[in-house]
């Protein structure tokens, strides 16, 4: 009796009937001679071009002689006629050349493929059905997406003829389109077998099914609107919807890909409008100058913070108070200053490009004036004229590494160069001439600053050196555990930054250690300070307010960035900062709002430095990665 359906369940009993292991196949037994005609068959069915392919398959499919297998088959074919595959068939219609492309067969002999196709037609129509089975679902395997949709048109079509009480593989009749009408009749071998040219774009359908019409069934109404209004519809749909938009016809995915070209224009669009309105929010005033009274701790004869005891939570701050540190000094004694706020930065600007050469390893320095000194890694430094706007003389050269870190004093004449080297020189801006150098480090120095007479020099080797300009001698030896990112010194402090997150706060007369500040979860990249409060940033993402009263430990506020800080100035109780993702932001210190954002060039490149000095602003950027 004929199996009903094709079920796996079986499998372990369909085996070679061969009684030895001697030799690979018995060649005569169902198993062995389908596992050949399945290989011959795989062999040149995916060299040949489509039209034979279909062909090919239209005759297999012709030959099921089983109504089982034909619901079996179809069934497993439903698929194609899921919402997925719905607006694939509205592809365009193959012409006069795409007919020729897709009925070559490469390198295939025609007579020799004409023989195998016969041969295995006629093998199939007097095969089992367990043999039959197994063979259409490995040729199905073999079928890309068009090919499956001609099969399932055609099985659905034998089916209901099966189902209305008509022959299988009487008749085929295709769906006129463009004028065409093709046409295949018989289940015998003759010549009408070849005459089937099916395109993507046709849904096969019972002859007595059609609409007096010729309307195809499937229509793809994107197709027939206007390209405006397709790509309106389109632009309706969010971002996932439109990227699968592209998988369903030549037509959507060129509608898609512009979309989304129009998408990307808007949004530089908005990004520039943004930017040429400086993103400055309303009320922000940029000559805005004003004498603020800001909240200290207050320290005891020792030094030391004065704790405040069973102090209640108020829910107003005084009148008088116009900073919100007075929230993060709760609990302690505290003490106010006359300081000085700026909107510095807030207001128009002009913009004058130096260089516009690519230097991923660029640093530079600029202490006010018209020059900008300049290093790389070609072990060399140069400077810029600002007013010039080009390379002005001397340029210096005599180290034996890349330049990591300049500190130029054009009022005194001379600039400090760190180096791979392991050294730092102190040159003759005017001259050319080395007239100092320092060594002492034993690891890459990465960092200098300068004040008066004295000078500071952070390494990868995790010390902090405080030096004498004149007597070329250290002074002061300070210890990280770490690579050391960044140093600053003003009369009375040295402050310094590490790799491990960690910043120190030293005595610069004594060299003891005051307090370390923890907070940050990345390198500290950059930090600012003045006589009372500290700003640090890090590639974490933060920009982060301390005090630098006493020992006091605690964050007082964090200024919040997209991407990694990269550099950073305090001035005029406002934060300037550079960050990665190419843009340069002004922050209230006292409020912690941003007043202004500025981007430094159109790229986007991370800003890897900038120097402050009266009303310049000068910044280098970094290549993206």
């Amino acid at each position: 009796m004929e199996r009903q359906e094709y079920s796996l369940c079986s499998a372990p009993s369909l085996r070679c009937g061969k009684g030895t292991d001697l030799v690979p196949v018995c060649e005569s037994c169902e198993t062995c001679v389908l596992a050949w005609r399945i290989f011959s068959t795989k062999e040149w069915f995916l060299r040949a071009g489509a039209l034979t392919r279909r062909r090919f398959l239209q005759g297999i499919v012709k030959r099921f002689d089983s109504f089982n297998l034909l619901c079996y088959t179809e069934r497993l074919l439903r698929v194609t006629q899921e919402k997925d595959f719905t607006y694939v068939r509205s592809e365009i219609t193959y012409g006069l050349s795409d007919r020729d492309v897709s009925s070559f067969n490469g390198a295939l002999d025609p007579w020799r493929l004409e023989q195998d196709i016969q041969d295995t037609w006629w093998w199939f129509a007097k095969s089992s059905y367990w043999t039959k089975a197994n063979y259409t679902l490995h040729l199905l395997k073999l079928c890309d997406a068009k090919l499956l949709f001609v099969v399932a048109d055609l099985v659905r079509e034998q089916t209901v003829l099966a189902r209305t009480g008509g022959q299988l593989s009487t008749s085929l009749s295709v769906c006129p389109q463009n004028g065409e009408h093709v046409f295949q009749k018989g289940p015998g071998m003759d010549k009408s077998s070849t005459a089937p040219l099916v395109a993507t774009g046709v849904s096969v359908v019972p002859a007595s099914f059609h609409s007096v019409f010729h309307i195809n069934k499937y229509k793809d109404f994107i197709r027939c609107l206007p390209a405006h209004l397709s790509k309106y519809i389109l632009a309706l749909l969010d971002r996932k919807s439109l990227s699968t938009c592209v998988a369903v016809s030549k037509c959507w995915a060129f509608l898609a890909k512009e979309v989304k070209r129009e998408h990307v224009s808007q949004k530089i669009t908005q990004e520039e409008i943004v930017c040429l309105q400086g993103s400055c929010p309303r009320g922000v005033v940029s000559n805005y100058a004003k004498i603020v009274n800001v909240t200290i701790p207050r320290l005891n004869k020792d030094g030391n913070i004065i704790q405040l005891k069973d102090q209640k939570w108020t829910s107003k701050l005084k009148e008088d108070e116009e900073d919100s540190l007075q929230l993060a000094y709760h609990g302690l004694k505290t003490d106010t200053v006359q300081l000085e706020e700026r909107n510095v930065f807030c207001g128009s600007y002009n913009i004058r490009v130096l260089t516009d050469q690519l230097d991923p390893n660029r640093v530079i320095h600029y202490s006010g004036g018209n020059l900008v000194a300049v290093g790389s890694a070609d072990r060399k430094v140069r400077f810029l004229g600002v007013l010039e706007m080009k390379e002005v003389l001397p340029m210096l050269s005599g180290h034996a590494g890349s330049i990591k870190a300049l500190y130029l004093n054009e009022k005194e004449g001379f600039v400090l160069s760190a180096s791979f080297d392991l050294s730092i020189r102190c040159w003759d801006i005017y001259s050319g001439v080395c007239t100092k150098i320092f060594n002492g480090h034993s690891g890459t120095i990465t960092c200098l600053d300068l004040l008066k007479n004295k000078f500071v020099s952070g390494a990868k080797d995790g010390m902090v050196k405080v030096w004498d300009l004149e007597s070329r001698r250290c002074l002061r030896t300070l210890k990280h555990n770490s690579t050391i990112w960044v140093v600053k010194m003003n009369g009375t402090h040295v402050v310094s930054g590490c790799d491990n997150g960690l910043v120190k706060v030293w005595n610069m007369e004594s060299g003891t250690l005051i307090k370390v500040l923890e907070g940050h979860q990345g390198p500290v990249k950059c930090l600012s300070f003045d006589q009372w409060h500290l700003v640090t940033g890090s590639t974490d993402g933060y920009a982060l307010a301390w005090s630098m009263v006493g020992n006091y430990k605690r964050c007082l506020t964090a200024f919040r960035h997209p991407k990694a800080v990269l550099f950073l100035e305090f001035l005029y109780l406002r934060v300037i900062s550079g960050c990665a993702d190419g843009k340069i932001r002004i922050f209230n210190y006292l409020t912690g709002s941003c007043l202004k954002v500025m981007r430094a060039n159109s790229r986007g490149d991370p800003i890897s430095s900038f120097c402050v000095a009266e009303n310049r602003l000068v910044t280098t950027v970094a290549i993206s990665p």
